[in-house]
């Protein structure tokens, strides 16, 4: 398995963080991928019953619900502008087929998931990096190794600990 490379011409530290942040939040609830993805490979209009058939482990009524959610944040359209008319992927919503395999490439090289559905493996991804301030950290222990965390050793406890994370 090979790993990515990343172009020299992308610095981590020229990354916005809230940026990511906020793009995270966009494709991290579980479900987004999925619905995504099965919009993707159809290549054409769905009904919520032909998504859910796809996803049979999620209840209709909840893709019903996932896939509004999914058209208030611009990722998918309807067909007609009427209840119950088919969904189908945005531009933005198609846009995310290039964040999608990023995510699916780096998840190969770097997390030990075994054989996993690639929607699967994209959540998981997202789910890893979608922690809170996860970028700007990120960029502060690149620029600056020695700010790293170090753990207590042995002897050294409480008080002692508490004391030296101040310095």
């Amino acid at each position: 398995m090979s790993t990515p490379v990343l172009s020299s011409a992308v610095s981590f530290g020229s990354v916005d963080a809230q940026h990511v942040e906020d793009a995270l939040s966009l494709i991290a609830p579980k479900w987004t991928t999925w619905s995504a993805q099965t919009l993707a490979q159809q290549g054409r209009p769905m009904r919520v019953r032909e998504v859910a058939a796809r996803l049979p482990f999620v209840s209709e009524q909840f893709v019903g619900k996932w896939l509004a959610t999914m058209h208030a944040d611009g990722l998918v359209a309807r067909v007609e502008d009427r209840h119950g008319a088919p969904y189908r992927l945005s531009a933005h919503g198609e846009s995310l087929s290039r964040v999608h395999r990023a995510l699916s490439d780096w998840s190969l090289a770097n997390l030990s998931l075994g054989k996993v559905a690639g929607a699967e493996r994209v959540e998981e991804a997202v789910r890893r990096l979608h922690l809170r301030h996860s970028t700007a950290v990120i960029q502060i222990l690149r620029a600056a190794p020695e700010a790293a965390f170090r753990p207590p050793g042995p002897k050294m406890r409480g008080r002692a600990w508490a004391v030296r994370m101040k310095k």
